[in-house]
C-alpha cells in the first residue's frame, strides 16, 4: 500500500505495490529523496537551484550543494526557492537555519526537539516574507506561478536527523500564503513531522511528479521498469541500501520527466547519510552516467 500524505492529510492508495509512500506538497525545480527507518536516514539532492534576485526568477550554479549540515547528526535542505533577495531583505533559508540551530542550542547544551527548531525556523521565515512590501510580495507569488506546478508554498525545507530523545526523524515545514487572493498578501507555517520505524519510508520533496508517477500509474515510464517493479515490491523488507536506493530513484527521475513537462532536475546527485552512531555524512557526488541502478 502506498500511504500519500500532505498537510491537508490526503490520501491515496494503490493497491499494486507495498511501500510507506510520503510526499509533502510538490514545489519546484529541485527534488530530494529520503530514505527513513529507525537506523538511518538516506539523502539523495539533484544539482539544481533557484533563487529569486531584482525581481526574477533564476537558476544558479549546479555545483554547489543543496544539502547543509547543522549538527552532527542534523541536516537541512530546502526545494523550489533557496534564496530571495529584493532592496529590502534578503532571506535565505539555510543560513537562516544555522541561525535558529545555534540560537537555540548552545554549545554544551541538550539537544532541542527538532520540532522546536522547525516551528522558530518557520515563524522566522514567514515574519521575513511579512515585511515585505505588498507589491513585492504579490510579485513573488506571481513570479512563482511561472512553475508547471501550481501549489501555494514559496519555500518548503526540512530538517532530518536524530531528534533529542534520539530517533531519527523528518521535520518538513511548508512556507505559505494565507489567502493568495487577498488584496494585501500575509504568510504562514505548516509544519509535518516523520518518524523513522522498522519499515522503510520514502519521502519526496520537490519536482516529484516523475517519480510520483511510477507508484500511481502503473503504465508510466518508470512502473514499466522491471527494476522499478521488483524494487517496489520488496522494498518494505528493508534489505535494500537505502543511500542506493534513493540515488537511483533520482536518477529515474531525472531521466524520465513527465510528458510535456519542461525538465528542471539535473546532475550532479549528491548522496548523504545521517545515523545515530556516526552522524552526518557525505557519501559521493554522482557525475552524469554514472548513477547507481535499482537493486533487482
Amino acid at each position: 500500500m502506498i500511504r500519500l500524505r500532505t498537510k491537508s492529510s490526503r490520501r491515496w492508495h494503490a493497491p499494486w505495490v507495498l511501500v510507506a509512500f510520503v510526499v509533502p506538497q510538490p514545489v519546484h525545480a529541485t527534488l530530494y529523496v529520503i530514505v527513513l527507518d529507525k537506523q538511518g536516514i538516506a539523502i539523495a539532492s539533484d544539482g539544481s537551484r533557484t533563487i529569486y534576485r531584482s525581481g526574477e526568477l533564476s537558476p544558479v550554479s549546479k555545483t554547489t550543494e543543496k544539502v547543509s549540515q547543522l549538527g552532527s547528526k542534523l541536516a537541512f535542505m530546502c526545494s523550489g526557492l533557496v534564496e530571495i533577495e529584493t532592496a529590502r531583505v534578503d532571506i535565505r533559508p539555510a543560513e537562516i537555519a544555522r541561525t535558529v540551530y545555534v540560537k537555540r542550542a548552545p554549545a554544551g547544551a541538550p539537544l532541542l526537539a527538532m520540532s522546536e527548531l522547525a516551528e522558530q525556523f518557520g515563524k522566522t521565515i514567514a515574519d521575513q516574507l511579512n515585511e515585505l512590501s505588498p507589491e513585492a510580495r504579490s510579485q513573488i507569488l506571481a513570479l512563482k506561478g511561472q512553475f508547471e506546478e501550481l501549489e501555494p508554498q514559496i519555500f518548503e525545507c526540512m530538517f532530518a536527523g536524530a531528534d533529542a530523545d534520539g530517533s531519527l526523524k523528518i521535520e518538513t515545514i511548508d512556507v505559505y500564503p494565507l489567502d493568495s487572493h487577498a488584496a494585501i498578501l500575509h504568510f504562514a507555517f505548516h509544519s509535518q513531522e516523520a518518524v523513522g520505524a522498522e519499515s522503510p519510508r520514502l519521502i519526496l520533496s520537490g519536482q516529484v511528479g516523475a517519480l510520483r508517477s511510477g507508484f500511481q500509474d502503473p503504465q508510466s515510464p518508470i512502473a514499466v521498469l522491471p527494476a522499478f517493479r521488483a524494487w517496489a515490491a520488496v522494498f518494505q523488507t528493508g534489505r535494500l541500501d537505502p543511500a542506493r536506493t534513493a540515488e537511483a530513484l533520482l536518477a529515474l527521475a531525472i531521466k524520465y520527466p513527465p510528458v510535456g513537462v519542461k525538465q528542471r532536475l539535473g546532475y550532479p546527485i549528491h548522496v548523504y547519510v545521517v545515523n545515530t552512531v556516526q552522524g552526518f555524512r557525505k557519501l559521493k557526488t554522482v557525475r552524469e552516467g554514472q548513477a547507481a541502478s535499482l537493486p533487482d
